[in-house]
């Protein structure tokens, strides 16, 4: 825990070991408890009474596990504290509630339990009912103590997300999830217990559920908050040995010299993006996940398969599912370059301009099969389109034929990398640095900071000089004019001086300074071996 602690920690494992420990000590007592009842439930000598108790043993095994779990997670310096970064405060108010909850809940559940398995009908109906609205009215007052909106969990989550959904709908939540299981107490009391204790499984189905999201949605950020101080390393590293080698190991200070003409990862942006990302996803699964909890038991649910769109086949909810299937793809694709740097990317050998490469193709090839799926969604299969597809490739293959080789040439950019982000290029009378490779053209910005839009297709069929495929450093040729009768070897002199102590300039292979020729009305002299990094030119600051 106090590594994990620390704003340092760019590891892990120590989530993960922590993780485990929790869960493995967490099982323990109730594990213990599972294996009594199951014992005694599945003896065959065992009269009813004693699978009575065993069944009722079984049950209560799982909601000791789930507090035991809870309880662990929210101990001092555990896994909420020191891994997930949640509020000690909470955390403690949890632990709090949660003594009082177990007392009371485990013996009225499992007096419940016994009651409704021992054959009993008065004895279920008295006895296990009263059981049943005690354990339900007892976890109402948890979550109302919990969950309260003011001094409860609550509070201390809406400090980071203020105006958020929780805050801006906090007063139809919170009533819903206080009263959900009143109401059954309330059902059970008035005499539909048969009915509330079907809705009690489902509820507790859903509250296990819930608690999953959460764990694993605070793991993964956690994980996301480690590879981004490790992304965060790595370009300081980077941006560090790129100083030094531009410096050739003089003493000039780190602020002047040329930054890594590799672009940077934007940290900050692939953060968001994977965070974007995930929960977009735990919300979608969440859902889905709810559904299939309820669906069986609330019929109304059942009524967007059963209402059709007028004149066709399709229901309401297969436009539903298509459009969870466009959005999901929106999003996928929005976002699928940060996820990809996070997970994959940042393990393997990849300059900028592969990573770009393969975050675009990733982008394309989610595109497409999210747009197949949702057409299927809709009913509209390959067998049905084909013919009008072929027709509109032939008219569009006419009519569209300079975007389409646009197209293609950007994949074959993209795949054979004649160019790629980052690289300092000439294209005509145009020379820059490649900041961005689309799906038609290409941005180039040159060095007045003015973006070209430059179609795919020239850089595949006209020629292109890049001056960085495979080598950062290029040379620059400087003149200088003197005029007649000035001191030629002073001259030579300042000159190299001024380009030895320009800062972008490299020390090795070192400038050199040649008298090139006669002018009108000057000595013309020439700084011939001007090397620098690509992406920086200094010939205007060294003609200045």
């Amino acid at each position: 825990g106090e590594i994990a602690a620390r704003g340092s920690c760019n590891r892990f494992l120590p989530t993960i070991e922590t993780v485990a420990l929790t869960v493995l000590s967490s099982t323990f007592w109730p594990g213990i408890v599972f294996w009594i009842g199951w014992r005694l439930s599945s003896t065959d000598a065992a009269g009813d009474f004693s699978k009575a108790i065993g069944a009722g043993l079984v049950i209560v095994s799982g909601v000791f596990f789930v507090q035991r779990l809870l309880w662990r997670t929210c101990c001092g310096k555990g896994l909420g504290e020191a891994h997930f970064g949640w509020s000690p405060s909470s955390l403690k108010l949890i632990r709090q509630n949660l003594r009082w909850l177990t007392i009371a809940v485990l013996p009225l559940a499992f007096v419940a339990v016994v009651l409704g398995n021992q054959g009993r009908v008065d004895w279920d109906n008295s006895l296990g009912r009263i059981g049943f609205v005690g354990a339900l009215a007892a976890f109402a007052l948890f979550t109302q103590r919990i969950l309260r909106t003011t001094g409860g969990v609550f509070q201390a989550i809406i400090t980071h997300r203020q105006n958020g959904w929780l805050d801006r709908f906090r007063y139809v939540w919170y009533p819903a999830v206080v009263l959900i299981p009143a109401t059954l107490a309330g059902l059970a009391a008035a005499g539909y217990y048969y009915t509330a204790q079907h809705l009690a499984v489902r509820l507790a189905a859903t509250i296990c559920l819930m608690m999953g999201v959460v764990l694993l949605r605070a793991v993964l950020l956690r994980w996301i908050l480690v590879n981004k101080r490790k992304l965060a390393i790595e370009e300081a590293r980077k941006r560090r040995a790129a100083q030094s080698e531009a410096a050739g190991g003089d003493d000039t200070p780190a602020a002047e010299l040329p930054a890594s003409t590799e672009p940077d990862r934007n940290v900050a942006v692939i953060d968001a993006q994977t965070r974007r990302l995930v929960e977009y996803s735990l919300a979608v699964a969440a859902l889905l996940a709810l559904w299939f909890t309820w669906v069986d038991v609330l019929p109304a649910l059942n009524i967007l398969n059963k209402f059709e769109i007028p004149h066709t086949t399709l229901t309401l909810a297969d436009l539903g599912l298509a459009a969870l299937v466009l959005a999901t793809t929106t999003i996928a694709a929005k976002n699928i370059p940060g996820l990809l740097e996070m997970a994959v990317l940042q393990h393997l050998p990849i300059d900028a301009g592969g990573r770009y490469a393969v975050a675009t193709v990733s982008r394309y090839l989610i595109s497409i099969t999210g747009i197949v799926i949702c057409f299927g969604a809709l009913g509209v299969g390959w067998s049905k389109v084909q013919w009008l597809v072929a027709a509109m490739s032939l008219g569009l293959g006419f009519g569209l034929q300079e975007i389409f080789a646009n197209f293609i040439s950007g994949l074959i950019i993209l795949f054979e990398r004649p160019i790629r982000v980052g690289d300092v290029i000439t294209i005509g009378d145009v020379s820059g640095v490649v900041s961005r490779i689309r799906i038609r053209a290409t941005t180039v910005t040159d060095w007045d900071r003015k973006e070209l839009v430059i179609p795919n297709k020239e850089f595949i069929t006209g020629r292109v000089l890049n001056w960085t495929l495979t080598n950062q450093v290029n040379r620059v040729v400087v003149e200088v004019g003197v005029a007649y009768g000035s001191d030629t070897e002073l001259t030579t002199k300042i000159l190299l001086d001024i380009a030895q102590q320009h800062p972008l300039v490299l020390i090795d292979p070192p400038p050199q300074v040649v008298f090139s020729s006669f002018g009108a009305s000057a000595l013309n002299f020439a700084d011939t071996n001007v090397f620098y990094v690509a992406g920086m030119p200094p010939a205007k600051d060294a003609q200045t």
